[in-house]
């Protein structure tokens, strides 16, 4: 019986530290929002005739510190447009009025093929919660047409165990190290 009871104390405790680490994943999603043609005070760039800035926002987000993502769209319809500075037409944003620090951009991506701006990425103080991540410039080729942006290859963040997941993962796994093993039924006889 105590046995049985061990051995199913063990499976509780090592099914609880098993739930209470899978409770810090999450599902991240980065998203095209509405194109914007006011730009917002802290962006340096100046929006001529056609033009518009697409924000980038973000859901789900848990302490998030590196991000990246690639773009697609209908180059048909629209373009991406270099409105000045360094990353090529990607600006960075402030995540929300209460976190408004600013992102770091450190790619704007790479226009591989007509219709995907590949590998834009960027760095951000431990958001959290739901906010813009960064502007993108374009410009309409045919205003009025669904630009068909599609935001995809977004790596996920890896859950981190939490200290007290980790302590109740050694602890359950110095308890089935310690216990005792029954004694040896059979026996071994002089012969």
């Amino acid at each position: 019986m105590r046995k049985r009871v061990r051995r199913w104390l063990a499976g509780i405790g090592l099914a609880a530290a098993g739930m209470w680490s899978m409770a810090g994943a999450h599902a991240l999603v980065i998203s095209a929002g509405s194109p914007l043609t006011v730009v917002p005070g802290y962006v340096p760039a100046t929006l001529g005739a056609g033009q518009f800035l697409l924000p980038i926002q973000v859901s789900g987000a848990v302490d998030l510190q590196a991000w990246s993502f690639d773009l697609g769209f209908d180059p048909a319809v629209v373009l991406p447009s270099d409105l000045g500075g360094f990353y090529q037409g990607v600006y960075a944003a402030q995540f929300s009025a209460a976190q408004p620090a600013l992102s770091s951009i450190v790619s704007g991506g790479v226009l591989v093929r007509d219709g995907l701006l590949e590998t834009v990425a960027g760095f951000s103080e431990g958001i959290s919660g739901d906010g813009l991540l960064a502007f993108i410039g374009f410009e309409w080729l045919a205003p009025g047409q669904d630009p068909g942006f599609e935001v995809g290859n977004v790596p996920q963040p890896q859950p981190i165990p939490e200290p007290a997941t980790v302590a109740l993962v050694s602890a359950a796994l110095l308890a089935l190290a310690c216990r005792r093993r029954p004694p040896s039924t059979t026996s071994k006889e002089p012969t």
